[in-house]
């Protein structure tokens, strides 16, 4: 059985994994560590936040609407209250190293727009209830998998999980990252996997080779649609599913140098306690234009710019694109 067969058994399911997904981090691993900054680490309240829901009426979509926003705002606090003794790979890949340091430091941050879209928390549900059936489903296929692999550097003090790794019939290691996005992105026109996905998987390639003598021959990103249905374009019919699969080594050799370049900015920041320079980004145009407006530390950041000075700001470069056809098999 290969990619597709097990794939294609996933689009007719219409039951979801009854296995409890396990938890990534222990109780104690979330636990606050107060940071020493001048920065008034207060939260601030939604402007437009519903009352918590009364539950002598009856449900209606008002009433639901604040159900909804009260576990949203529920997730949000306790997705800034984690160890952070630690630097997790997705700290690495993230675009925006201030935001990390914000994060880190305990900064004010609005909960306004940590909470823009409360609905968001459904899809980040059906994404990890996706990877644990897909990881179940693997487990059946394959001689040998592994699945939520804990990764730790403790050289680096860097921490993160794989999705999934399993090896072939002829001993051949593969790394997946499991990825659900909409179907409407899955198929559009030059579509490779998103950049972000590629240097996570890189990332997780190298600490693995570096942490457990372990490397893979093969990356692969498997991106499954929400809609969890096919769509039809041109009378030809797309599944929900699409699989990627690239060569590790030149995966590295492209994203290797920057990504230890951002846990180099990010290490220095904390350690000296200076919020990162933004004339360091090689990509700070696409931050402005991808992050800023739904960034909690959006207020405390810019602020901090217009601290710096004119010649810094003249130093930021273009956004830098690559041939993701190069890498692909």
């Amino acid at each position: 059985m290969n990619f597709e067969d097990v794939l294609n058994s996933l689009v007719n399911l219409s039951q979801p994994s009854t296995q409890p997904l396990k938890s990534k981090q222990s109780d104690d691993s979330k636990k606050e560590i107060s940071v020493k900054l001048n920065i008034d680490c207060k939260l601030k309240e939604p402007k437009n936040h519903t009352a918590k829901f009364d539950s002598s009426k009856i449900i209606d979509e008002n009433g639901f609407l604040s159900l909804i926003q009260e576990k949203a705002k529920e997730d949000a606090l306790n997705s800034f209250s984690y160890d952070k003794e630690w630097i997790s790979v997705g700290d690495i890949v993230s675009l925006c190293p201030r935001k990390i340091y914000y994060r880190f430091k305990n900064a004010e941050f609005d909960l306004d727009k940590v909470t823009k879209f409360p609905y968001t928390f459904f899809i980040t549900s059906v994404g990890s209830h996706l990877h644990q059936l897909i990881q179940d489903m693997f487990s059946k296929v394959y001689p040998h998998v592994e699945i939520e692999i804990r990764i730790e550097d403790e050289k680096r003090k860097i921490k993160g999980f794989v999705d999934l790794l399993y090896e072939t019939s002829l001993k051949t290691k593969v790394l997946v990252e499991i990825k659900t996005i909409a179907i409407d992105e899955l198929w559009s026109p030059g579509f490779k996997g998103r950049i972000s996905h590629w240097k996570q998987a890189a990332m997780y390639w190298y600490l693995l080779r570096e942490n457990f003598n372990i490397t893979p021959m093969y990356v692969q990103l498997l991106y499954i649609a929400r809609e969890l249905k096919p769509v039809w374009r041109d009378n030809k019919k797309l599944q929900p599913f699409r699989i990627f699969t690239a060569d590790p080594v030149k995966l590295w050799n492209r994203f290797g140098e920057e990504l230890l370049n951002n846990y180099k900015i990010i290490k220095e920041a904390l350690e000296t306690g200076k919020i990162p320079e933004v004339h360091k980004f090689p990509n700070w145009k696409q931050i402005q234009e991808e992050e800023c407006v739904f960034c909690p530390y959006q207020d405390i950041c810019h602020k901090s710019l217009q601290e710096q000075s004119a010649n810094q700001v003249s130093q930021w470069a273009e956004n830098l694109f690559f041939d993701v056809d190069q890498l692909l098999f």
